[in-house]
């Protein structure tokens, strides 16, 4: 029972300042605390997923495709820390790596500490009570700007965030599991329970609506619509719950944010919805100049920020210290080969849940198939929103991606490994105590970079807010332009 409060603990922090950082005396709203917790949870979840899968005796632990597809991954990214010019030239490619370890690894190992279930029903009650939490005080931040000579709540809310893509990208990950509430938990027939979480979600969707975060509406419903393709009858009841949810948020904005301002005089209440790229359009021309320059292996790590333009449209345009597109980034820096690699992940991944849906008919739990929707439409929505922002470079988005997709593995872990070829390996105990020792000593290394990185960047922005009056692009740090290139 221990790991399970372990993991619930590191799930609550993590949520925790990722909703409610701005409360702190954080400059940066959080940004940099986020990342270094980020950091140090993928080092703690791949060493402890590491020990598990060195110490298990299941004599098939390495699926051949998926084992050889994450060591080209990770391989491929070093490569391209080796080949960059950035002087903190190996504090991203590491970050995705031991990203990809985390969830991997990480993932294996929650599935063999076994109580699937019962580890998903505690993190689904510590996530509801954060929303329950921030909404809360959400409504708090609505009557106070009702009364504030009638303010525009549409520019508070939603409320914490130093920018408003960073919460719709934790909106994106958690709004197709919180139907999951509604199902699995032992109260889940509760009236006040039902009526409290149905509350809950639909101020959360009545605030997406409000932040008019187009990316993170369609995401939503393009990652729902894909799992229920996949799962079909098993869906019903998350599709009932799913839309329910939405409904409440629509009459909660049509209430909030229509009725109650034109009875003040001053007409719907919501950010301005445009139907263009936002600005995006040069960044993504920019973005695929770069994946051609050395196709396919990409301009290196962070060639983002010290590049030559090369394109006449971003030379015009607004910089940014990514493209607003994860995909065309890693292109660009690491190559389509990378690309590549990832989409093959994610066919192995779809694949994996298929056969899952069909080995769940012959367990005995019943709620593992509308546990495997709900993380299977987060992952796909968040796949999605990636097009368009950047979901895994921003800290609070990946700290909850690190559990959404840990999870994700450990509910379509195989249930009969004979089915797959596998690789049996078997290590002595010098082997495995030298393997943790080389992965310590590149854990702590990367460690040591990062915390180099923050105060060279601390020291530059200083220079940076004299010459410059663009302000901050977040990336890996808040003041994400550093190191940039010498005419910028």
């Amino acid at each position: 029972m221990a790991p399970f409060w372990g993991i619930g603990i590191l799930f609550s922090v993590g949520l925790g300042l990722s909703l409610f950082g701005s409360l702190f005396s954080f400059v940066d709203g959080a940004y940099a605390a986020q990342r270094f917790y980020l950091c140090v949870l993928l080092v703690l979840f791949s060493a402890i997923g590491l020990a598990s899968s060195l110490n298990s005796r299941s004599k098939g632990l390495i699926l051949v495709w998926p084992g050889v597809c994450l060591l080209f991954v990770c391989f491929n990214l070093l490569i391209h820390g080796a080949s960059s010019v950035s002087p903190f030239r190996w504090v991203e490619p590491l970050l995705y790596a031991f990203f990809i370890l985390a969830v991997t690894l990480g993932g294996c190992w929650l599935a063999r500490l076994g109580g699937l279930v019962a580890q998903i029903r505690l993190l689904v009650a510590v996530k509801v009570v954060f929303l329950m939490l921030y909404a809360g005080m959400a409504l708090n931040y609505y009557w106070f700007s009702l009364l504030d000579d009638g303010s525009a709540h549409s520019d508070i809310l939603p409320w914490g965030f130093v920018n408003i893509r960073y919460w719709s990208h934790l909106a994106t990950w958690l709004l197709p599991l919180l139907p999951l509430a509604l199902i699995i938990l032992p109260y889940s027939r509760n009236t006040l329970w039902r009526s409290m979480v149905l509350v809950t979600g639909g101020l959360w969707v009545w605030m997406l609506i409000l932040s008019s975060a187009r990316g993170a509406m369609l995401s939503v419903f393009l990652g729902a619509c894909l799992s229920v393709v996949i799962f079909r009858r098993s869906s019903k009841e998350w599709v009932k719950c799913f839309l329910l949810i939405w409904c409440l948020g629509v009459l909660f904005w049509l209430v909030l944010s229509v009725t109650v301002p034109s009875l003040q005089g001053e007409g719907v209440i919501m950010r301005e919805l445009t139907w263009g790229s936002s600005g995006r359009g040069p960044l993504w021309v920019e973005a695929f100049a770069m994946s051609q320059q050395n196709f396919p292996f990409g301009m290196g790590a962070q060639s983002w920020l010290t590049h030559e333009v090369l394109s006449a449209e971003y030379q015009s345009a607004k910089k940014f210290a990514h493209p607003h597109n994860m995909y065309l980034m890693w292109a660009a820096e690491y190559g389509w080969i990378t690309v590549f690699s990832f989409v093959l992940l994610g066919y192995l991944g779809v694949k994996r849940v298929i056969e899952a849906k069909v080995s769940f008919r012959e367990r005995v739990m019943p709620s593992l198939p509308v546990i495997a929707l709900a993380y299977t439409a987060s992952v796909l929505g968040a796949l999605v929103h990636a097009a368009f922002s950047a979901v895994f470079i921003a800290p609070a988005s990946l700290i909850i991606a690190v559990f959404v997709l840990a999870y994700f593995i450990a509910v379509t872990w195989p249930e009969t490994p004979a089915r797959n070829i596998k690789i049996a390996v078997r290590l002595s105990r010098p082997a495995k105590a030298f393997i943790l020792i080389l992965y310590f000593l590149l854990a702590g290394g990367w460690l040591v970079q990062v915390l180099q990185y923050y105060e060279a960047m601390i020291l530059d922005s200083v220079m940076y807010l004299d010459q410059s009056k663009e302000g901050f692009f977040p990336r890996f740090w808040y003041h994400g332009g550093y190191p940039r290139h010498d005419s910028l």
